[in-house]
């Protein structure tokens, strides 16, 4: 059992659900207005994300621009689609989509009433299951069922060992390096840095758990 604190658990999940939310769809107004909201500015400054409009500029520059930077990168022809079956095996529905899938399925993570048309090896619908077990855990702990929450830390490794880590980092590095937007530019540097420490992390639990006798 981890001796991560109920806070820890949370600050990590936001994170997760933050990478998740800016991956999954273009910033809109909505979603503009809530990354000016809260703790949100300090946050994408630490990461060196801007989102301030240019001097002279409105918003909707603001988001034309950031829409047709996440087309560029994510969803026309030259692109590179954020999927785990395409980086792996380059193409769609490879087996890599079947055994999210069924990783889904058993701890029941349902992402197709938000997101029908998006295939399961997305890269935001991967971070929102992580997400999502980290939740379930943290509430494991409030109730005081231990047994439980280390299952769920169990399952959280063994799901970033046999996927994100084998796949994210490099994606980053790759779609990174063809951002021009400084929005993204500093989104995806931040998200390859991340993968990179939670696998790492994820690899030397995995390494302990296995030694126990």
């Amino acid at each position: 059992m981890s001796d991560d604190t109920i806070e820890e658990l949370e600050s990590l999940r936001n994170v997760y659900l933050i990478l998740s939310d800016l991956l999954i769809r273009e910033v809109d107004r909505e979603s503009l207005a809530l990354l000016r909201s809260g703790q949100m500015p300090g946050f994408l400054k630490n990461i060196g994300v801007d989102l301030s409009p240019g001097e002279g500029e409105g918003d909707e520059k603001l988001l034309d621009e950031l829409a047709a930077e996440y087309s560029a990168l994510f969803v026309q022809p030259g692109s590179a689609p954020p999927y785990e079956s395409v980086a792996l095996s380059g193409r769609l529905l490879a087996p890599e989509a079947d055994k999210v899938e069924i990783t889904y399925q058993k701890n029941g993570f349902d992402y197709r009433k938000a997101h029908p048309n998006i295939f399961p090896d997305h890269v935001a619908i991967e971070l929102a299951f992580i997400a999502s077990l980290l939740e379930a855990r943290s509430k494991e702990m409030k109730n005081g069922n231990n047994d439980a929450a280390g299952e769920l830390e169990g399952e959280r490794i063994s799901f970033i060992s046999a996927h994100p880590a084998k796949w994210m980092r490099d994606y980053f590095i790759k779609v990174s390096s063809k951002a021009k937007a400084p929005f993204y530019a500093g989104l995806l540097d931040f998200a390859g840095g991340f993968i990179e420490s939670e696998a790492d992390e994820a690899a030397a639990k995995g390494a302990q758990a296995a030694a126990r006798p």
